[in-house]
């Protein structure tokens, strides 16, 4: 990871709001799953994780699989990891699972990997928090790259402070290092507008006044959605949502 060079810009849309990029010791220590969380999964069943729902925009008799693996030779913790499959191998950009929340104001923790670097100049989702499992809900924050990795409710953007694209009119994408582990825990706060993003501990993101419009939350989403056709080999491992933070496994 880089760091900060000019006071961040903001959406395309709207003014930013970048995070203070400090140590929250809120962070630590973490645990795999609490016993509040609404899902939490190691994958270390090859089955579909308990409380998981897989749709997409096509045939509703499309197993799981089509788009998501159990990797039992790259993962963070455990005998496995989820990796989800490459747009070389599986058609369709949307690839995600949906697990509930415990509501509108919730926690997520999960540790990403991918064989490119993560923070591309191009939109495209790794996770999201949204109003519903529907793949076309339009209630929703994403955690994205666009201008490297930012927040992004309808291409309104929010980066971390000093990068994405500045007040000068220049671009500096934050980026997160490919073939490595990485640490993210997003607090989401639907009526309140704010949303937070953590990486590897530090945060990185406060987003206040945001989204544009207030939402309830009800779906935490994960995988892939590859709005600009990058390739790339992406895995997760240690997904919890929960109402309280979780916090980044020792």
């Amino acid at each position: 990871m880089g760091t900060g060079g000019e006071s961040g810009g903001g959406g395309t849309d709207a003014g930013g709001s970048g995070g203070s990029g400090g140590a929250d010791p809120g962070g630590n220590p973490g645990v795999a799953c609490p016993s509040s969380a609404s899902f939490c999964s190691g994958f270390e069943e090859m089955g579909l994780p308990m409380g998981a729902v897989y749709k997409l925009n096509g045939d509703p008799a499309t197993p799981w699989t089509h788009d998501f693996e159990i990797d039992t030779s790259v993962k963070k913790s455990g005998q496995s990891s989820l990796r989800v499959r490459t747009n070389s191998e599986a058609s369709g950009a949307y690839k995600m699972l949906a697990v509930p929340t415990p509501g509108p104001t919730f926690w997520v923790r999960f540790y990403i990997r991918s064989d490119v670097d993560l923070g591309m100049n191009d939109h495209n989702v790794f996770a999201y928090a949204a109003g519903s499992d529907d793949p076309n809900d339009s209630k929703f924050v994403e955690f994205a790259e666009d201008v490297g990795i930012a927040f992004n409710s309808h291409d309104i953007v929010r980066w971390p402070m000093g990068y994405g694209r500045l007040q000068n009119g220049q671009t500096m994408p934050f980026t997160l290092p490919k073939d490595t582990w990485h640490c993210i825990e997003i607090s989401f706060d639907g009526p309140d507008r704010t949303q937070r993003l953590f990486i590897d501990g530090m945060q990185m993101i406060e987003a206040t006044d945001y989204p544009a419009t207030a939402y309830t939350f009800t779906t935490f989403k994960f995988g892939y959605n590859a709005l600009h056709g990058a390739v790339r080999k992406t895995w997760y491992d240690d997904v919890a949502v929960a109402p309280e933070r979780i916090g980044c496994l020792e």
